[in-house]
């Protein structure tokens, strides 16, 4: 795909540094997916959460315990982002900015101007990554007959933008409806994702409405979807015989996520040094930090654009000789990857989860005089203790 002729709307989230009020400042800004109503009036962003916090490049501010590194100055617990507009405005605990963001800079008026020092667009594609999936059968599929759809088919769907596989199972029900002398078969469907293994107790399912099954001489694809009830997942199916159903699946929150395939014999794999989408529920440990993270199923509220609903989150932070700290508030952005935390006094544990190893994270330092993390090396936290399914 060629590059567009105009800019691109740069990502929000990064880190920034410039002068403002004639000091040396680095500005953090933490963006994440809403648990709340994101209903979009008046607010075109906010689908999303905004945190931030500006430093200054001062010893003193410190305590001297920072030499060299950037001291908290204030911290932006509200934001908004008016990207028709190109205003971003963050509501801090001391003080407040009101920015124009003209590309990768930010213009906050007053001589204070920011410029985005991170690499989140440094090697970003115009087209998202995509990576072909690559399926592999155990064992044959059991042959049935076209009054045999009907049953529980196991597989994987691949996520392109990761390069990922995850496990899905599609319980598929026909039955015949009567329209006064017209009979129809009709197809119903519940798709589930599970984060880990199927017997794992994180997963997703997605319920679709009735249709008509389609004649296979006349189309063969036909789409699985709920869009009336902001179901997020739609599929379209382009086979489903011989025991298989394969196809496309989508995301309203997200766009196209990949091709699936399931079986009812299960034997669909993936390639076996392929990536896994892997569970979140965990112990976490860093040299002066530890995160028990749970994940439970609660409710959907309504106009949310969090893609892990139902299912939530939480657990507790503890502090090497401190007290722990627990977790009030979570999403999980499973299509890319990101995981944003909210715990203690509104502070932020932004995160990315990796197959089998680690926690990447940044760590919001709230407290005024604290030394701000390094945007670009995020602490690493180890898997101590995976749950088993």
């Amino acid at each position: 795909m060629a590059n567009p002729a105009r800019p691109l709307i740069e990502p929000l989230n990064g880190e920034y540094v410039g002068k403002c009020e004639g000091e040396n400042r680095a500005l953090q800004i933490h963006t994440f997916r809403s648990t709340g109503d994101s209903s979009r009036i008046g607010s075109p962003f906010a689908a999303y959460d905004v945190r931030a916090q500006v430093g200054v490049l001062n010893d003193s501010l410190c305590f001297d315990q920072g030499s060299g590194r950037v001291c908290n100055r204030d911290t932006f617990t509200q934001g908004t982002y008016d990207f028709y507009r190109g205003q971003l405005e963050l509501v801090g605990r001391l003080s407040n900015l009101d920015c124009k963001v003209e590309g990768n800079a930010l213009n906050c008026g007053a001589g204070c101007r920011f410029e985005r020092r991170s690499s989140e667009s440094r090697s970003r594609e115009f087209a998202p990554p995509r990576a072909k999936a690559s399926f592999v059968r155990e064992q044959a599929a059991a042959s049935s007959s076209p009054s045999a759809i009907a049953g529980a088919y196991r597989g994987y769907v691949h996520h392109e933008y990761l390069d990922a596989y995850q496990p899905i199972r599609i319980d598929v029900a026909t039955y015949q409806a009567t329209d006064g002398r017209e009979s129809t078969l009709r197809i119903s469907a519940v798709a589930t994702l599970f984060f880990g293994s199927e017997r794992s107790h994180e997963a997703i399912a997605y319920r679709f409405e009735p249709r008509d099954y389609p004649n296979p001489i006349l189309r063969s694809d036909f789409v699985l979807s709920r869009l009336d009830d902001d179901v997020d997942a739609f599929l379209k199916v382009t086979t489903l015989k011989d025991g298989t159903i394969r196809g496309e699946w989508y995301s309203l929150l997200f766009g196209r996520v990949g091709s699936f395939e399931a079986a009812k014999d299960g034997g669909v794999k993936p390639r076996p040094d392929a990536r896994r989408v892997v569970p979140l529920t965990a112990r976490y440990g860093h040299d002066t930090f530890s995160l028990d993270l749970k994940v439970f199923q609660g409710t959907t509220p309504p106009n949310t654009e969090n893609p892990y609903y139902p299912l939530q989150l939480g657990g507790t932070m503890w502090f090497r000789g401190a007290a722990k700290e627990n977790v009030v508030a979570g999403s999980y952005d499973f299509y890319v990857g990101r995981l944003a935390l909210l715990y203690g006094d509104d502070r932020l544990f932004s995160a990315k989860r990796h197959e089998g190893a680690h926690l990447s994270a940044l760590m919001t330092s709230n407290g005024y005089g604290t030394i701000m993390p390094v945007f670009e090396a995020p602490r690493l936290f180890k898997v101590l203790n995976e749950e088993k399914p």
